[in-house]
């Protein structure tokens, strides 16, 4: 008897792992974007790793302070990573330098404040 229920229920069991392997499974990032000169960066996070994400951010506080006209369109949004097209580790934060839709930069992970401070003020000096 055990074999006729277990199959009665084989149907709905195939449909609902079908269906749950549909769904968009993409981490979310939170993205604050900016656009210094002609150029747009992209800070994104997940929360994964706050030490990490702390100096990122003390980072661009920084730039923020030194650079506040740059941040007159600034937004924070959150976005599925998928949507993006880029190539991440979701594990840790990044930050993501284009212009004209172009790459030009890309960093992520452990580095120091100074790094990124010294990055971002490219855009301002090029």
């Amino acid at each position: 008897m055990f074999k006729i229920k277990s199959k009665k229920y084989l149907p709905i069991i195939l449909f609902l792992l079908f269906i749950s392997g549909c769904q968009n499974t993409g981490a979310m990032v939170n993205v604050i974007s900016f656009q210094p000169s002609d150029y747009n960066v992209m800070f994104l996070t997940n929360n994964a790793s706050q030490s990490v994400e702390d100096t990122y951010m003390d980072a661009v506080l920084e730039f923020k302070a030194k650079y506040p006209r740059e941040f007159n369109n600034a937004q924070e949004i959150e976005k599925n990573i998928e949507e993006l097209d880029l190539m991440l580790d979701t594990d840790h934060p990044a930050l993501i330098i284009t212009k004209d839709g172009q790459l030009v930069t890309q960093i992520s992970g452990q580095k120091t404040k100074k790094e990124i401070v010294l990055l971002l003020e490219k855009t301002i000096h090029k």
